[in-house]
């Protein structure tokens, strides 16, 4: 539904390609990125930003969320307020998803079982500091370093 939304918007409609993408080149040289450093950020290839900053191509909705994550910026497009929302708990999930694959795409069955199991940990620390207990929980923190 989201992606239909985003295609009626944006890719289908008459957004100006050269427009959008002196928006992010200028974005882009403000928080200090080049193509290399931004593509490494977002986890977008060089050339897929080169295409999108010299108004070739528009992003895939994910690439969108991508950008706006990656530049600070909650929005670039003029979407409504229905696919705001949605796009806004994708690009969350999304951006875990990529970067936890990132993370653990060399790891073995072992490896990835530890860091799950860290990840578990650091959650339930963070949980307990967010339940107004204070500080870390230092005995999770701590079995989490072993």
């Amino acid at each position: 539904m989201v992606n239909d939304i985003y295609n009626k918007e944006i890719v289908h409609s008459k957004l100006d390609k050269l427009k959008f993408g002196a928006k992010i080149s200028a974005l882009m040289s403000e928080k200090g990125f080049t193509d290399d450093t931004f593509s490494y950020a977002s986890g977008i290839s060089v050339a897929m930003i080169r295409e999108i900053r010299y108004g070739r191509r528009l992003p895939s909705l994910e690439k969108y969320l991508w950008i706006i994550e990656t530049l600070g910026v909650s929005d670039l497009l003029p979407l409504s307020d229905s696919l705001n929302i949605e796009y806004q708990n994708l690009a969350k999930n999304d951006r875990i998803v990529h970067e936890i694959s990132i993370l653990t795409e060399d790891m073995s069955p072992e490896q990835l079982d530890l860091f799950i199991e860290g990840v578990k940990t650091l959650k339930k620390a963070l949980s307990n500091k967010n339940n107004g207990k204070g500080k870390y929980n230092e005995v999770a923190l701590s079995r989490s370093k072993k």
